[in-house]
């Protein structure tokens, strides 16, 4: 009796059609379930998101390595860096570094990419050299022209320039093939390693206008004798405000490219399963093996299309490869060993700082590596 093809021996390609890019796939409507199905896995996203950052944070500026720690330095680097010698702002920075420490290198990239875990839950890609609904609203209405059909948008080639991902960097490496500088369409071992760094930096365009207006209205009511617990830099809604900005304007997009690649990595050998199951039914009704070795051998295997638990835009993804015969090539080792250390990574940052946030902090037993 013919048995189950291990995964590790499945094959890795497949016919495929015309070339066609994953962000270019056609969402189907959501029904009521699968809103709500969503909404829930967002929420979860959220949390997952606050348990990265503040797991990050406390290891970076809190944790003490070979009997040194960042902390001490990182409490006072306003007296360390003399803020107060910046012409202009020098004391507002010194007297709110310690806000402004945990509002931009905490609480606000909590939502930053908070915000990106949400809009790979949520929201439809949309297709690469596509005009923005900005450009459009300017083309229709003061008559400024669109894009050109196939030119790199300036942010995605700033992103590129610094060697962040970005879903362009594929149509990058051939226009850089031809000068020896080729990049991978993949999102790289480094852009893994360095993801949530290139999130924060892109973010910080965003942010640093967000706090300039919340802060400068907060200025200019208190000057004008408003004052309210909610217009103060503590106020709780602040950071959620300044990520969430950063994260809307530039932060979120080396994020949803990486995460597109992860998914499409585990999508992959969904794929690799449905095309062996393809071709063993084929073989089939070739007359080329009996109805009982066909069976025993596709209900031996693991499942292939997502199951309903699962984001409504993965299913779809799922779908869209598959009507595509996507080649199911996964990469390199290389490639399948920095995937599965990045999943596992952040996971495990993700339970310490839930930990830490949720239990350790408040009832003030905190274990700091």
């Amino acid at each position: 009796m013919t048995t189950a093809q291990p995964a590790a021996h499945l094959p890795e390609h497949a016919p495929a059609t015309a070339t066609s890019r994953l962000t270019e796939e056609i969402l189907p409507k959501i029904p009521f379930f699968g809103k709500l199905k969503d909404t829930a896995l967002a929420v979860i996203a959220t949390q997952v998101a606050v348990g990265i950052m503040s797991a990050v944070y406390i290891v970076i500026f809190q944790g003490t390595y070979f009997g040194r720690s960042n902390k001490p330095y990182w409490d006072g680097l306003n007296q360390a860096w003399h803020f107060r010698a910046v012409p202009g702002i020098g004391r507002f920075l010194y007297d709110n570094w310690d806000i402004g420490r945990h509002l931009f290198f905490r609480d606000a990239t909590e939502s930053v990419l908070a915000y990106a875990l949400v809009v790979m839950i949520f929201v439809k890609i949309r297709p690469l050299y596509a005009p923005s609904a900005l450009r459009k609203a300017l083309h229709r209405f003061a008559g400024v022209p669109l894009p050109a059909g196939h030119k790199i948008p300036l942010v995605h080639r700033v992103l590129g320039f610094f060697h962040m991902p970005t879903p362009y960097q594929g149509d990058m490496h051939r226009m850089l093939i031809r000068r020896g500088q080729p990049r991978s369409a993949r999102t790289t071992p480094l852009q893994y390693v360095f993801l949530l760094p290139s999130m924060f930096l892109a973010s910080v365009p965003g942010m640093t206008v967000a706090a300039a207006v919340i802060y400068g209205g907060m200025a200019y009511a208190h000057h004008r004798g408003y004052y309210s617990p909610w217009l103060t830099p503590e106020s709780p809604w602040v950071p959620i405000a300044v990520g969430i900005a950063g994260g809307n304007a530039f932060g979120h997009l080396p994020a949803v490219k990486a995460g597109q690649d992860v998914q499409k990595y585990f999508l992959k050998l969904r794929l690799a399963i449905a095309y062996f199951a393809d071709a063993l039914l084929d073989r089939y009704h070739a007359d080329e093996i009996s109805h009982d070795e066909a069976r025993d051998t596709i209900t031996a295997l693991r499942g292939t299309k997502p199951g309903r638990w699962y984001p409504e835009v993965y299913q779809a993804r799922y779908d869209t490869l598959y009507a595509r015969r996507e080649p199911a090539d996964r990469g390199s080792n290389l490639d399948r060993l920095t995937i599965s250390l990045f999943v596992l990574g952040l996971t495990v940052l993700a339970l310490y700082g839930l930990y830490a946030r949720k239990w350790a902090i408040p009832h003030n037993d905190l274990w700091i590596p």
